[in-house]
């Protein structure tokens, strides 16, 4: 018994270093913290529709900047569902690529947790709600930190990626984004 109860010591250890880390950032900002956010935010482009080339960081403004976001253009944030490769799926470069080919001006982000959305299918599901939150607090900064419109927003979910879309749009700061 004692062996078991040292076994799940470890693993809560070790599950806990590893939502600790990502990658290497910790963001604050004005007093937030987002450094709980396990999420990440892939700001595509029209000519690398498949990679993960620049990443929007909660709290840090700079990323921003640095990724070329367009302020004046749609944003539409695309949330992936379950997966057993813990790979993005096939549709998810088409999907990006079709959005910039109707909207060239547009903002596609891709949000990123293919790590708890490769697990067993329930715990995945019960993930989509943590999902949703991340998804909803990097809305909510984005229009605090840059006064982005939220009328701009379009969240574009698959499977559990819809959950998580309809989590994230009742816990922004207005509810008016659209869910697609």
């Amino acid at each position: 018994m004692e062996s078991k109860a040292l076994l799940l010591v470890v693993l809560g250890v070790w599950l806990q270093s590893l939502t600790a880390f990502r990658g290497g950032v910790a963001a604050a900002d004005a007093g937030r913290d987002f450094s709980d956010i396990e999420s990440k935010f892939a700001l595509r482009t029209p000519e690398d529709t498949a990679e993960d080339t620049c990443h929007l960081i909660p709290g840090l403004a700079d990323s921003v900047s640095n990724c070329h976001f367009n302020h004046s253009s749609k944003t539409f944030v695309v949330i992936h569902g379950w997966t057993v490769t813990g790979m993005y799926e096939s549709w998810v470069p088409k999907l990006v690529a079709a959005l910039y080919k109707r909207e060239p001006d547009s903002n596609v982000i891709v949000v990123d947790w293919l790590y708890r959305a490769q697990q067993h299918y329930p715990v995945s599901a019960g993930y989509t709600k943590l999902v949703g939150n991340d998804v909803a607090r990097f809305i909510n900064w984005m229009e605090e930190e840059f006064n982005y419109p939220l009328d701009n927003v379009h969240l574009l979910g698959y499977s559990l990626g819809a959950h998580a879309a309809g989590v994230a749009g009742s816990l922004t700061n207005k509810r008016s984004i659209e869910l697609l």
